[in-house]
């Protein structure tokens, strides 16, 4: 059966029959895992990935025990990664300085 796949910002270029976007789909035996797909599709399989069925999260430990069937889809992205103070890439000069308010004499950061 053919199980169509978006993969959203995952590292690398995508694998043979996907475009440039991420979209594609793979062949897999009729009773495979979810785990099953995405040994196949190459991604680590210690990696953080959320992973959807039809829109649905699917959790890291139900992947094995997760059969797929004729109709379903699958959405795969990494973590969003970032954010907080310092390390990472410098703040881009368009976007706003983080917010600060002050109260009595200590400074919050939100």
């Amino acid at each position: 059966m053919r199980i169509p796949v978006k993969l959203i910002s995952v590292d690398g270029p995508p694998p043979p029959g996907f475009d440039d976007a991420g979209s594609g789909g793979i062949e897999t035996a009729d009773g495979a895992t979810l785990a099953d797909v995405l040994a196949r599709l190459g991604l680590p399989a210690g990696e953080a990935y959320a992973t959807l069925i039809n829109g649905e999260p699917v959790a890291a430990g139900e992947r094995p025990r997760r059969r797929l069937k004729p109709g379903d889809s699958l959405t795969v992205f990494p973590p969003i990664k970032g954010g907080g103070q310092g390390g990472g890439r410098p703040r881009p000069p368009w976007a706003p300085p983080p917010l600060t308010a002050v109260k009595g004499r200590r400074r919050f950061s939100a």
